[in-house]
């Protein structure tokens, strides 16, 4: 889309609507000179320099004074008017054109016009409501280049022939899947003003008794959220009823009106969660977000979402709880955590949630620099199930010519005679083939006919996690894919091949979380299977005795006989 670059009082500024500046001006008792239009903003952008979106800002009365304007000057009074509705909609909202303009949509029930949605976003941009950017930052240095709705770049950033501008146009790949952001297209978000947060009464919360571990913990982040820290690591163990442990400090921010977001990696994870704090708070306003959802431009006091979803906010939340922090997509990947830093407030605060915590927030609360609440003990008050190393030389070799391995075989009869169900984890793709030719080899017939397979290239994967939770299926072979988040009652779990450098620590001991988590079936065992015994495996071990004896001492483990 077109923009016109102008002159006034020795300064270059860009406008969407050329009309509306110069009454603007006018009314401030000035004329613009050396008009020249573009056809981007990204080239209008690269005009501008360092003056885009500086402070400079003419003092205007917009609001206290509104309706004396009504008689003085109509033309402001009705711009006013539609730059604060839309203004209210935009709220920490950072979007490109074609989503404003449906976000509009949304809210009035109707289209609105082109010049219409000009006017008001150039109204709010002199006023310096909003900012005005491309959505791609262009450079003669492709190094220098950066997407500024989702912070991609440089890689991942493309010159590509545009139809919308005519010439060459930086596209960015990394948010291509939520519409695509270019140099041509304007990027809209809210600028750096506080929002005023009006406190409420505190919202209904339905939520289970918390065991003494949790209320422990959910004491600690209550004290955490009064103080002046604005960051925190609640490190709980897999199965401890952390989400519950939180319930109280996400009610204490939504009474102070604040708005709060629940994030994750996994869409699957924020389905659950999306039922499960609907159910805790029923009064409390709430918007899903991820690829399916349909509540895109909905506004709420509580936002459950996907990480990807976030680049369409702009220091909007109070409070961020970051879940499974350490996963994958997440951890690690820049444009990802950029994401999550520029929805939080200016003085909002996060609380990263994990059983795994990576090495630099290990060195960072060893440093003293990053709080942490540990929960480490699971809800029942069972200790967590420790790993046994098995090991077998030439454990491939034997499976791959069928032979027997009889560790392995009286661990599938302990999961059968115990009615129970196992994952069985390989750390290939091409590893899957292996191990299910061999208990084809080993089982008999009626048992192997409910072994199944679950890979990332699956397609069947939902279907047959959803017959392993029914019972359906005994034995589920997987990679790590399934490492997180799928849970059965009657769980058994074996890591064939754990030598592997694809298990890290992490992987192993969210693997070996799977087990134990119901308090009426105690038969559950984690077995390492490998021809090696590595650091890693014993590091694991030693974590996971580590969280146990933490527990013990704090008094929130009670030893009881084991239940089938």
């Amino acid at each position: 889309m077109d923009v016109v670059v102008y002159q006034v009082m020795d300064r270059l500024l860009m406008t969407l609507d050329l009309m509306t500046d110069k009454f603007f001006w006018r009314s401030q008792g000035m004329e613009i000179a050396g008009e020249e239009r573009l056809p981007s903003i990204g080239q209008a952008y690269r005009r501008l320099g360092e003056q885009v979106n500086s402070p400079f800002r003419v003092e205007m009365i917009l609001t206290e004074e509104i309706e004396e304007w009504g008689e003085r000057e109509p033309q402001i009074y009705r711009l006013e008017r539609r730059a604060q509705k839309l203004q209210e909609w935009m709220v920490g909202r950072s979007l490109l054109w074609p989503e404003v303009s449906r976000l509009v949509q949304y809210h009035r029930g109707e289209a609105v016009s082109e010049q219409a949605l000009r006017a008001t976003i150039q109204w709010l941009y002199l006023t310096g409501r909003v900012e005005l950017l491309p959505g791609v930052a262009i450079s003669p240095v492709a190094s220098h280049r950066r997407c500024h709705r989702c912070g991609g770049g440089p890689t991942g950033i493309d010159l590509v022939e545009c139809a919308r501008c005519g010439g060459p146009c930086a596209l960015c790949e990394s948010c291509v899947m939520l519409g695509g952001s270019r140099t041509c297209l304007p990027l809209v978000r809210t600028s750096l003003l506080l929002q005023k947060r009006e406190k409420i009464k505190p919202p209904l919360l339905f939520t289970p008794t918390l065991t003494s571990a949790q209320m422990d913990a959910s004491n600690a982040c209550l004290q955490w959220l009064i103080g002046n820290k604005s960051e925190l690591l609640v490190w709980a163990v897999t199965g401890s009823g952390k989400t519950e442990m939180l319930f109280p400090t996400l009610q204490h921010v939504i009474a102070s009106g604040g708005v709060v977001l629940w994030t994750a990696p996994r869409r699957d994870v924020i389905k659950e969660l999306s039922h499960r704090l609907r159910q805790a708070f029923p009064e409390v306003k709430q918007v899903t977000l991820h690829g399916e959802s349909q509540e895109v431009w909905h506004d709420g006091q509580l936002y459950i979402a996907t990480v990807h979803q976030l680049i369409r906010f702009y220091h909007y939340f109070d409070l961020v709880v970051v879940d499974e922090a350490d996963a994958w997509p997440l951890y690690g990947v820049d444009r990802l955590e950029s994401a999550l830093v520029r929805a939080t407030a200016i003085h909002g605060k996060k609380i990263a949630v994990t059983a795994t915590p990576a090495k630099p927030w290990r060195r960072r609360i060893k440093a003293g620099n990053l709080p942490v609440v540990t929960l480490p003990a699971r809800y029942h008050g069972y200790p967590l199930p420790v790993p046994r190393l098995i090991w077998q030389r030439n454990l491939w070799r034997i499976l791959k010519k069928g032979k027997p391995l009889p560790d392995l075989e009286c661990f599938l009869n302990r999961v059968h005679q115990t009615k129970g169900q196992a994952f069985l984890f390989v750390p290939r793709v091409s590893d899957i083939k292996i191990l299910l030719t061999w208990l084809k080899k080993v089982l008999a017939a009626n048992m192997f006919t409910r072994c199944k397979a679950v890979s990332g290239r699956e397609g069947e994967r939902g279907k047959r996690i959803e017959e392993f939770r029914q019972g359906k299926i005994w034995l589920l072979v997987t990679t790590t894919i399934l490492e997180r988040g799928i849970t059965v009652p009657r769980c058994h779990v074996g890591v064939i091949g754990a030598d592997h450098p694809i298990f890290d620590v992490a992987s192993l001991v969210q693997i070996a979380g799977r087990v134990g988590r119901s308090a009426s079936y105690r038969a559950g065992e984690v077995c390492f299977f490998s021809s090696l015994r590595t650091d890693v495996q014993r590091d694991t071990i030693r974590e996971i005795n580590g969280c146990n004896r933490l527990a013990k001492e704090r008094g929130y483990i009670v030893e009881r006989e084991k239940k089938l």
